[in-house]
């Protein structure tokens, strides 16, 4: 039979369709579980909807301090009354307008975004939102449209870490109160998280900086302050982009003495550029108080004001580390390293004989059943052993259960730690390794219980490849601390929600499987 050629149109012709029905897929299963979380939590809604009634009310208030300050510098037709124009009491309250997004749905895409490990603006993220048959089945159940991804965004951002948190207990009680875990066993780890940033060098930071500044300072006079864009400045950026690129591809044998030359007349050049950015930062300050500006405006001024003002301390400092490792040839203290112009809270971490990252080091616990009952991201690469009993706390706080058994691997090994773990009422503490040998009784340490613990422990490494390959957990994409600690707990509800519909799953496969089959009626 000979083949037919498809008529191939240059647009798709829309195909009719009475009923539009959602397929069974994983993230139908998701929302509906999302849907029964917030079913069976009602309080949820109202924490976020009480942070996106905190965020409208704050650009309501900058939106009447401008009004107000365009009516006061506003001339009077005589005989016209002043008290007309603007409210005199700022708003303290959110009166009716247009229809907001509600909580329930700004909370479903909470989880949906720790789901997908990207932001709304991503390309597989924008392309999903706009092709999910599941989100215009579910969208037409809410009677809205779907918002676009610039609104879901802010929305989202105003969502406060607490109540991300309560989000999280309200999975752990689920779970609990189901049946799905005991939440007896307790397991601790880090691992390394990369920051949303390139790997530094003391020469790119330099450089970045200084591009940083021109660009900022170059956009002044939309604040009515001369534009910071001075030529010498302009000159010592090009020379200083040649220098790092010397340093970049400087190789061979003398490749150790070219590049120490070049950073001695980088640093030369550097200071030179420093002063004048000191000096003209000094001078956009100085404007910005004298000029008169609508409150927004001023808002905008003073956080570009303070952005040059961080970047010309940040140049200072990182000047220093320069001549420090350069010509003292000392190293430079870890709390005086900059590792990122863009995050300021980022941090070398270096993790046993993995190659170091530039980011942060979060510590999780780990259930017996597998949930995640605990996050605590700190600044810097903290020492394992110093976050141990804070996890103990965090994770009794949430599950209300004192862990029969706490392990983790001998990084949180300490003889204070053991006690303070004890004296909790923990029956085992088992440390993995040899210094948590060390600290464990011989019997103790050959015993079922600490021999199981430590074999299972293996159990968190899972764990932590399952979150980095599976929710993007190993990558931040937004800056700063509190940012990236909202972004990895998203990442942790939507694996809790996940663990939590494959253990029903498996619940109710048990209770088939446990029904006897029908007898036969005797013939």
């Amino acid at each position: 039979m000979p083949r037919q050629n498809l008529v191939l149109s240059p647009s798709l012709a829309p195909v009719g369709q009475l009923f539009l029905e959602a397929p069974a897929s994983e993230i139908h299963t998701f929302i509906l579980g999302a849907h029964d979380l917030l079913r069976r939590a009602p309080e949820l809604v109202d924490r976020v909807r009480a942070d996106l009634d905190a965020h409208g009310l704050a650009k309501k208030s900058l939106r009447w301090s401008d009004a107000a300050f365009r009516f006061s510098e506003t001339p009077r037709l005589p005989g016209v009354c002043d008290e007309t124009g603007v409210r005199k009491d700022k708003p303290s309250a959110l009166s009716q307008g247009r229809p907001r997004t509600p909580a329930e749905v700004v909370t479903i895409f909470l989880l949906l975004r720790g789901l997908l490990g990207e932001g709304f603006k991503g390309w597989t993220t924008a392309t999903f939102l706009r092709e999910s048959i599941t989100l215009r089945v579910a969208f037409a159940n809410y009677g809205m449209h779907m918002p676009c991804p610039s609104t879901l965004t802010e929305l989202v951002n105003a969502v406060s870490n607490e109540t991300r948190c309560r989000i999280l207990d309200a999975q752990i009680r689920q779970a609990k109160v189901e049946g799905l875990d005991d939440f007896k066993t307790m397991f601790q780890d880090s691992t390394a998280v990369d920051a949303n940033t390139v790997w530094p060098t003391d020469s790119g930071i330099i450089v970045a900086l200084i591009e940083r500044i021109v660009r900022v300072g170059g956009q002044m006079n939309k604040w009515k302050v001369s534009p910071i864009c001075p030529r010498k400045l302009a000159a010592h950026l090009k020379e200083l982009s040649h220098l790092d690129r010397d340093i970049d591809l400087a190789g061979g044998k003398n490749r150790t003495k070219i590049r120490a030359a070049a950073y001695e007349k980088m640093l030369r050049k550097g200071h030179q550029a420093r002063r004048i950015v000191e000096r003209e930062v000094r001078k956009v300050r100085a404007a910005i108080n004298a000029n008169k500006l609508a409150p927004r405006l001023r808002a905008a001024a003073e956080v570009a004001a303070n952005q040059l003002q961080s970047d010309a301390r940040m140049l200072a400092q990182i000047l220093a580390n320069c001549h420090t490792r350069i010509v003292e040839g000392r190293r430079v203290a870890s709390a005086d390293k900059i590792a990122s112009i863009s995050d300021r809270d980022a941090a070398f971490i270096v993790k046993g004989q993995r190659d170091p990252v530039v980011g942060y080091k979060p510590q999780l616990a780990r259930s017996g059943g597998g949930f995640v009952t605990a996050l605590l991201v700190s600044v810097g690469n903290a020492c394992d052993s110093s976050q141990l009993i804070a996890m103990l706390e965090a994770v009794m706080a949430r599950t209300g259960v004192l862990p029969n058994v706490v392990s983790a691997d001998d990084g949180y090994a300490s003889k204070a730690n053991v006690e303070k773990v004890r004296l909790a009422g923990v029956t085992v503490v088992s440390i993995s390794g040899s210094k948590g040998r060390k600290l464990t009784d011989a019997f103790a340490w050959c015993s079922d219980s600490h021999v199981k613990a430590r074999k299972d422990r293996s159990a968190i490494e899972s764990l932590m490849f399952t979150l980095k390959d599976g929710f993007d957990f190993g990558r931040a994409g937004r800056r700063g601390i509190d940012s990236v600690t909202g972004e990895l707990l998203e990442k942790i509800l939507a694996y809790n929600l996940c663990l939590i519909q494959r253990k029903r799953a498996e619940q109710k496969d048990r209770a088939k499987s446990a029904i006897p089959p029908p007898v036969a009626d005797a013939a």
